[in-house]
């Protein structure tokens, strides 16, 4: 919303290519829906961890894949 398809994918760019990024990380417009993409801070709310682990189970048994990230 607000930039062209080319700016609007710098963020993920800059997420797959920074060698300072990190998993879980997110990286967003400077000025919400325009700017140079930069680091912003993952609002962590309570009972997060368990909406994550149920929408994770929900996918492995809806699309029959169960993937192991250990």
């Amino acid at each position: 919303l607000g930039m062209s398809p080319t700016l609007g994918a710098l963020p993920q760019i800059r997420a797959a290519t920074d060698v300072e990024a990190q998993g879980g990380e997110l990286y967003s417009p400077r000025f919400g829906f325009t700017g140079p993409p930069v680091r912003r801070p993952i609002m962590r709310r309570i009972g997060l961890h368990n909406a994550i682990r149920e929408l994770w189970e929900i996918s492995e048994r809806e699309t029959g894949l169960a993937i192991s990230l250990s």
